[in-house]
């Protein structure tokens, strides 16, 4: 692993090459908050992949260090109608987007992605229902 955040563009070329409705819109983003994403929302459906963060394996030593990472990839749907037809509109595309993650391998160095967990939804005040989905994989680093 040369780059910390080399995961990042795989993951974003990986869901537009698996799950067909998010194909050109998928961003990187280092904000956090759902509710300031909203520029990033442009089309609907649309993704959001987000780095949050990595913490150091238990055991590592002089020679080098397994690094956990996690990257929320944020799938949102909008309506205009309600948003409970928002919700109701991203079951499938949620379902593509796990499928399409989950197993896949990041890079050179990188263990598969695993789904680790499904957050609260946010329902925006602009229409849009957002879900978090979080994903973890690792990867040695060497000591130099």
């Amino acid at each position: 692993m040369d780059d910390i955040f080399a995961a990042e563009n795989a993951i974003v070329k990986q869901l537009e090459e698996c799950v067909v409705d998010l194909r050109g819109r998928v961003k990187r983003t280092d904000e956090a908050d759902p509710e300031r994403l909203k520029e990033k929302f442009k089309r609907s459906p649309a993704a959001v992949v987000l780095f949050a963060g990595a913490a150091p394996a238990a055991g590592g030593t002089d020679a080098g260090v397994v690094l956990n990472f996690r990257w929320v990839v944020l799938v949102g749907v909008k309506s205009a109608a309600a948003p409970e037809k928002a919700r109701d509109a991203a079951g499938g595309l949620l379902v593509k987007t796990i499928r399409g993650l989950h197993g896949h391998k990041p890079g050179d160095g990188y263990m598969p992605l695993r789904l680790e967990g499904v957050n609260a939804p946010v329902y925006t005040d602009n229409g849009w229902f957002v879900l978090p989905l979080v994903f973890a994989t690792a990867a040695a680093l060497k000591a130099a």
